[in-house]
């Protein structure tokens, strides 16, 4: 489905009044040189909605979120709801490579998001990676480029979420999306089976 930029004032406000996640920020920041909202769907019909600020830093909190710089590097999507199911994730798809594609100056993409379950399984489940725990908020990251396999380090190895083959406990081979762990060799050491709820060594 079709990303669509916003840039009517009083459709902003409009959309705004649905976002639960940062419902304080003002519909007249959501727009401007360094800032935009993005849909899905028709602009009467949006099936989902994201605001994003271009800054030169990760931000940590709303304060950072809006500057005047010129040539900003880091997309910055700090709020996202659905008015559809599963509308939210291919909004955020579509924007991660539409941005990619008209603002080549753009390096980075991470969120501004709350310390949430729901925020922690919608960004992970998506191919983004924690980037930083603030005090109020978390920084996830995507790659427009690899929406999948994302990795970080965690007690010296590294983590992915990736399509893997998976033995399950009927003895029978599926692949599916898990959290998976390798060392540096890329040499696998366990997975997390995300169906079973069971750590795999």
């Amino acid at each position: 489905m079709k990303t669509h930029y916003i840039n009517q004032p009083a459709l902003i406000e409009r959309l705004v009044k649905d976002d639960p996640v940062r419902p304080g920020i003002p519909a007249e920041k959501r727009l401007g040189r360094n800032a935009h909202l993005l849909i899905t769907g028709e602009h009467d019909n949006p099936t989902a909605a994201v605001c994003v600020s271009y800054t030169q830093a990760v931000p940590t909190s709303e304060d950072d979120l809006f500057d005047d710089g010129v040539r900003q590097t880091v997309a910055v999507f700090y709020t996202i709801w659905s008015y559809k199911r599963g509308a939210a994730r291919g909004l955020l798809m579509g924007a991660l490579d539409h941005i990619n594609r008209i603002r080549p100056e753009v390096k980075r993409f991470v969120t501004l998001s709350p310390k949430t379950v729901m925020a922690q399984d919608f960004h992970l489940g998506n191919g983004a990676y924690i980037l930083r725990e603030n005090k109020t908020t978390i920084n996830y990251e995507y790659h427009p480029h690899r929406p999948f396999r994302m990795m970080s380090m965690v007690d010296g190895y590294v983590t992915n979420y990736g399509k893997l083959e998976v033995h399950n406990v009927n003895g029978l081979n599926r692949t599916r999306n898990v959290w998976y762990v390798t060392d540096n060799y890329g040499n696998l050491l366990k997975h997390i089976d995300t169906e079973m709820g069971t750590l795999v060594l």
